[in-house]
């Protein structure tokens, strides 16, 4: 289920040609689905945690054109993977489908 990083930077890439907003919106929709299938216990809490520091760092290349609140979102992650922690995330994911448009490159 966890998609290779390099995989999801280049289709994070190749959306950002047609939109951003497009582009962000895949990535939230991964990052919560990820969540999820965590959740389930598809996978243990140390594979995951460092697959959220590897998608992280690997956003950071592409970082002007990601929003800033889906990389806290994975900083949440990064931090901890507790119930508290993916409940705070899950809100902040929630809050971000909110937004009119994803492409909001500033805080």
């Amino acid at each position: 289920m966890l998609m290779d990083t390099n995989r999801v930077i280049k289709i994070f890439d190749k959306l950002a040609e047609q939109s951003i907003d497009k582009a962000n919106s895949f990535l939230l929709a991964y990052i919560q689905t990820i969540i999820h299938v965590y959740e389930a216990s598809a996978f243990d809490k140390k594979e995951f945690q460092e697959y959220i520091v590897r998608l992280r760092d690997s956003l950071l290349e592409v970082s002007d054109r990601v929003n800033p609140f889906i990389n806290a979102v994975l900083g949440v992650l990064e931090e901890d993977l507790g119930r508290e922690a993916i409940s705070e995330a899950l809100n902040r994911i929630r809050e971000l489908w909110r937004m009119e448009r994803l492409d909001r490159l500033e805080v």
